[in-house]
């Protein structure tokens, strides 16, 4: 946080200089004229700073929008509409009491963007926001949790953030209390007039109230599905009912929870939300779309657009390519694979189009990313490899009068 940051350097500088005025204040006439001789300079090379700065941040968008690759920022725009019931749930709910909501859906159907389009429409409400296979173990995320929520107190109440740390030196606080519960080799002193575990709590949830008012704090934790461990997965959960101890807490959970609850549970998965919220399904209108506007604009240098939606068209058994596409993680998936490969060939063959469909590229990786186990066993396998992608081109290549030398190729 800018002010927390900006409050300790002040307080720093103004130690140094009194630190300063105590050591020279013998020559403090010559310290001050040296001082307003050298403002002009110290200010010049503050505005070179800053103006290099800027370049730099300058040039690094720059070289951001011309990555033709997507990565999972391509959901954060998408969906932003259909966030309003989990909104006014949040709204709507006045209680000091803790609650824990999941965001139930299954992987790659958006929930991530839907967390990033919900947070941008919180305005009033304090909002955290976790990634939690980032974070990598508990301890970093308790950790996180902590600086988060002292940030909160700082901005909202600073003489109340100032009072609880000055009392912190003493009798550790509620976050130290709970700590010795989670984090290991943590070495905890326990002096006679220590706090229990009530009495730190009440003080600590005291201090929310007083300094949020009418506000509450809404954490969101994103990834789980990207945990494999059952026991990360676990400590998740740990850090729920973790927070589960704090007033003007409302929890926002995105999760598969068949896919989660297999691995620690179902039944247990269920006992740890006090409400349950299924995101709206992408529909095939809104992945046409995506698949038709942007991505044939990102492949416009190896497809024309007319050939890409003619592409999406091919009727496979009794639906056309396009309706196996299900979620936007799926799109990108087979994007990346497609254009590295398509990039690689044209930097080696400019030509490269003649002897390789660009259509059985973008296939092969379509099936990739569909059904990885699929695909593992028609690269094996020349045999089905022909008669999957045959049936799809077989007009196509038989048409062509230089089949055989293309073939070879």
């Amino acid at each position: 946080m800018f002010y927390k940051k900006l409050f300790g350097f002040l307080t720093i500088l103004f130690i140094v200089i009194a630190i300063l005025f105590k050591l020279f204040h013998f020559s403090k006439g010559i310290f001050f004229i040296y001082l307003e001789n050298n403002i002009f300079f110290v200010i010049t090379i503050f505005a070179i700073l800053y103006l290099v700065c800027k370049e730099y941040n300058a040039y690094k968008d720059n070289k951001i929008e011309e990555n033709m690759l997507l990565d999972d920022d391509v959901y954060k725009n998408l969906n932003t509409n259909q966030t309003d019931g989990v909104k006014n749930i949040i709204e709507n709910y006045k209680s000091d009491n803790f609650f824990s909501l999941a965001l139930i859906g299954a992987w790659g159907s958006g929930k991530s963007s839907f967390l990033h389009a919900l947070k941008t429409n919180i305005k009033k409400d304090k909002v955290i926001e976790l990634n939690v296979w980032k974070l990598e173990n508990i301890q970093n995320i308790l950790q996180e949790i902590e600086k988060e929520f002292d940030n909160i107190i700082f901005e909202c109440n600073k003489t109340g953030w100032a009072i609880h740390h000055l009392k912190s030196i003493f009798i550790r606080d509620y976050f130290s209390t709970l700590s010795k519960y989670f984090l290991e080799n943590k070495i905890n002193i326990n002096l006679s007039f220590s706090q229990t575990i009530q009495e730190s709590k009440n003080e600590y949830n005291m201090l929310l109230k007083e300094s949020l008012k009418d506000k509450k704090i809404v954490f969101m934790l994103d990834e789980i599905d990207r945990l494999d461990s059952k026991d990360d997965i676990l400590n998740i959960f740990k850090v729920i009912r973790y927070l589960s101890s704090f007033d003007k807490v409302f929890t926002i959970t995105a999760i598969d929870i068949e896919k989660v609850g297999k691995k620690v549970g179902l039944d247990y998965t269920h006992k740890i939300f006090n409400s349950k919220y299924t995101i709206p399904i992408t529909t095939k209108s809104e992945i046409h779309d995506f698949l038709k506007v942007e991505i044939s604009k990102k492949l416009s240098s190896f497809i024309t657009k007319e050939n890409f939606e003619k592409l999406l068209r091919i009727k496979v058994k009794d639906k056309i390519l396009i309706d196996y596409i299900n979620t936007y993680r799926e799109i990108k998936n087979c994007y990346n694979d497609t254009y590295i490969l398509c990039q690689s060939l044209e930097n080696g063959n400019k030509n490269w189009n003649k002897y390789i469909d660009f259509e059985f590229i973008f296939i092969l990786n379509l099936i990739k990313s569909l059904n990885f186990d699929f695909y593992i066993k028609i690269m094996k396998n020349k045999t089905l490899t022909n008669l999957v992608l045959g049936e799809l081109f077989y007009k196509k290549i038989t048409s062509s009068s230089n089949y055989s030398d293309t073939k070879e190729k």
